[in-house]
């Protein structure tokens, strides 16, 4: 069973890594230690992220968490 956080994300349309990326950035994670932490690079966490805005139809961070928090989108 997925977990209510994963429902919501999936419920946005999220990939798995943008779930796991986006869980980070909740975290208050920069994009260096997100890089890091995946083991992935920094243009990718950044590549991720603004996908996620996109999805969401929002501009920056912060709304994208406060929306997935809220389920609202």
């Amino acid at each position: 069973a997925l977990a209510n956080e994963e429902r919501v994300a999936c419920g946005a349309g999220l990939t798995r890594r943008q779930r796991e990326v986006m869980g980070l950035v909740a975290e208050g994670l920069s994009t260096p230690e997100i890089s890091k932490r995946l083991g992935i690079s920094e243009r990718t966490v950044n590549a991720h992220v603004e996908a996620c805005l996109r999805r969401l139809h929002v501009s920056t961070r912060a709304e994208a968490v406060s929306r997935l928090a809220a389920r609202t989108w």
